[in-house]
């Protein structure tokens, strides 16, 4: 890969972490204001959820890509990223389970549970946001 193609590609991955920490920012703060029956602040941080794990995602299907590994569906990148010893075993629970999570919010399968969804995404910010901060490490050696 050339130095410009390289550098663009880099710019592309910061991008990308940089929107998921918006995000995570944008939901801690938002669950600090939300109170009960508040439908326009749920909604904010399922939104941001949303996009939160999608940049995790999308992250990580590059980084397969980059490592020449063929990209494929959520969970066959995290099952491949994983035997490729890209993810640790608890980031790869992590993103199983955000996804999951991500998935329920976008199609609210059998209704959603605020109180589950909430407990879920405030147990998975912390591994979200350690994920992020793991791949702007990986980025400096790419």
């Amino acid at each position: 890969m050339q130095l410009d193609q390289k550098k663009a590609r880099q710019d592309r991955y910061l991008d990308k972490i940089a929107h998921g920490e918006k995000r995570y920012e944008n939901i801690i703060k938002w669950l600090q204001v939300l109170k009960k029956h508040d439908e326009l602040t749920l909604l904010a941080i399922y939104k941001a959820t949303q996009e939160l794990i999608e940049s995790l995602m999308d992250i990580l299907a590059m980084i397969l890509k980059d490592t020449n590994n063929l990209p494929k569906d959520d969970y066959s990148n995290i099952e491949k990223a994983f035997e490729q010893e890209i993810l640790s075993e608890e980031e790869t629970n992590i993103l199983r389970e955000a996804n999951g999570l991500r998935n329920r919010l976008i199609h609210s399968y059998n209704g959603i549970n605020d109180e589950l969804a909430l407990k879920s995404l405030k147990k998975l910010l912390p591994g979200c946001k350690q994920i992020l901060a793991r791949v702007k490490e990986w980025i400096k050696n790419y």
